[in-house]
């Protein structure tokens, strides 16, 4: 499903060379579950956003599921993640102006526009917020906002979930519901699930733990 080479990140500033991701090599099979820990500043949130094509590398390749993520443009990115990638941050990004089926809706009207209203209703219920489809973000609490993030993840039905610190915003009951859905949601689906988190716990319920310091991987439980 992704294919990292010789990954490369670095930026520059003050004057100086900082490396974030240093000549990473890394292999996720299609349809396993994988969280990615490790301490503030590591490259955990770099490197997902390299994955997701929402950031290019200085060297290296990313191939996701067969394409060369790093020889696309922006618009076949674009068109590449509204197909096959679903994306949850720890801010939610929802529109706050936008109901919670509206929020859901728009990944549906960017990729097809195809059943739009029936894909969105069912991804709210997987969530079970079918009783919230009107309502704001605003008027949601947050976990149920995240649990709104998450149905709109996956409403295309996409190959890979990035999930980003998806409880780091959640108290420990709500971080539980999160995981418990996001594993319940890849048990089903058979999704490629790409967590990234600092708390060991939440780290545990993945089929395989890799630790990242200083951009470079340093553990792997692979088998």
């Amino acid at each position: 499903m992704i294919r990292i080479q010789k990954l490369n990140k670095s930026l520059h500033g003050g004057g100086q060379k900082v490396n974030i991701i240093n000549d990473l090599d890394l292999h996720i099979p299609a349809g396993q579950f994988i969280a990615i820990t490790g301490p503030s500043g590591s490259g955990k949130s770099t490197l997902l956003g390299l994955m997701a094509g929402l950031d290019s590398p200085t060297n290296g390749r990313i191939f996701l599921d067969g394409k060369d993520l790093t020889q696309l443009d922006e618009n076949q990115l674009a068109s590449l993640r509204g197909q096959k990638v679903g994306i949850i941050f720890q801010s939610f990004y929802l529109i706050p102006t936008l109901t919670a089926y509206e929020n859901v809706s728009i990944p549906c009207e960017l990729s097809s526009g195809n059943h739009s209203e029936e894909k969105a209703k069912e991804a709210l219920n997987s969530v079970d917020l079918s009783h919230r489809l009107n309502h704001y973000p605003g008027q949601l609490s947050g976990g149920e906002q995240q649990r709104l993030a998450v149905a709109r993840a996956f409403v295309n039905n996409p190959k890979l979930i990035l999930a980003d610190e998806p409880t780091g915003n959640l108290d420990s009951a709500n971080s539980q519901i999160i995981i418990d859905l996001l594993e319940k949601l890849h048990d089903q689906h058979g999704i490629t699930l790409v967590l990234i988190t600092h708390e060991l716990d939440i780290a545990s319920r993945a089929q395989r733990v890799i630790g990242l310091e200083d951009g470079r991987i340093v553990s792997d439980n692979a088998s």
